[in-house]
């Protein structure tokens, strides 16, 4: 009877937490969808943000596919972080063929647009 008091503890204490913890995932899940819903609006900061989102598997499972499709989205808008990741993804073949040229056209963009990390990457790579 003790051991089954104590399991009840245990289990208990694991839903306090859980509940504690609802308040957050629950706003972090509303901000998942306010982004989601901006980047298919045409919001390039949120297709960036919806690429990483994808990217690392924040909230959602991970995908490289969907991730460059958002950042292919926000990059033909200008946006520099967007370009300087669908630079890296087409240098490592992250979610798409690994291709040089179209990874050197995503750098330079961003490069151009002040993205330090593209400028070192490509200083680095002698491109």
């Amino acid at each position: 009877k003790e051991h089954q008091s104590a399991h009840w503890h245990d289990k208990h204490r694991d839903q306090c937490k859980l509940i504690q913890r609802a308040p957050e995932r629950l706003r972090r899940a509303h901000r998942l969808e306010s982004t989601r819903r901006n980047a298919e609006g045409g919001d390039p900061v949120a297709q960036f943000c919806m690429g990483a989102i994808e990217f690392y598997g924040m909230g959602l499972q991970q995908n490289e596919e969907r991730a460059v499709h958002w950042y292919a989205l926000a990059a033909a808008q200008g946006d520099s972080d967007a370009q300087y990741s669908l630079g890296v993804c087409f240098a490592t073949g992250a979610g798409v063929d690994e291709d040089r040229s179209e990874s050197i056209k995503w750098l330079r963009r961003a490069a151009f647009n002040g993205d330090v990390q593209a400028q070192e990457m490509l200083r680095a790579q002698g491109w």
